[in-house]
């Protein structure tokens, strides 16, 4: 009688969890649109380094162009938790017995210029229509005033800050 009793309570319980897993709506990460949105306080689409609520090292890192704004363009998209390494959901170690969760090998970056990351047509500079951010951006750092950007007037990343890996090509 007793073993029939926390049989039936066990599969209660059991059934109770599985619902509740199902009333569960799945989480989607924040798109680009979404952190612009969150940050952008004068509501010109971009977001500042005075907007911006990190760490100012995370800021010109996200500063793609390096022009001191965030656009969309320049927000990565997050993974999707079925887009995520196994072991990147939790720290280096999480659950694991000694030896039983590798350490993943340090991923390869390309690092590229400004110039080659914006030179749709690859003359080595970059032009007005190839440039993302707003016109009067774009004058401020054409120094010589020829219509074009080149290796020697884009904006420099302060030492100790990485350029972001390469986009993926379109091939």
């Amino acid at each position: 009688m007793k073993t029939r009793i926390i049989l039936i309570t066990m599969l209660a319980a059991g059934a109770a969890m599985a619902q509740q897993e199902e009333k569960r709506p799945e989480r989607k990460p924040p798109t680009a649109a979404d952190f612009i949105q969150r940050l952008d306080k004068d509501g010109d689409g971009l977001v500042s380094a005075t907007e911006f609520d990190g760490p100012a090292d995370h800021f010109a890192m996200m500063d793609t162009n390096g022009d001191g704004l965030i656009s969309e363009s320049e927000v990565l998209p997050a993974p999707s938790p079925k887009e995520m390494k196994p072991n990147e959901e939790k720290a280096e170690g999480a659950n694991c017995g000694e030896g039983q969760c590798p350490k993943s090998p340090p991923e390869e970056k390309v690092e590229i210029s400004f110039v080659q990351r914006f030179d749709q047509d690859a003359d080595g500079k970059v032009s007005t229509e190839e440039f993302p951010g707003p016109a009067e951006h774009f004058t401020q750092l054409d120094v010589n005033s020829d219509g074009y950007i080149t290796e020697d007037e884009a904006p420099k990343r302060p030492a100790g800050h990485p350029r972001p890996a390469a986009p993926p090509s379109a091939e």
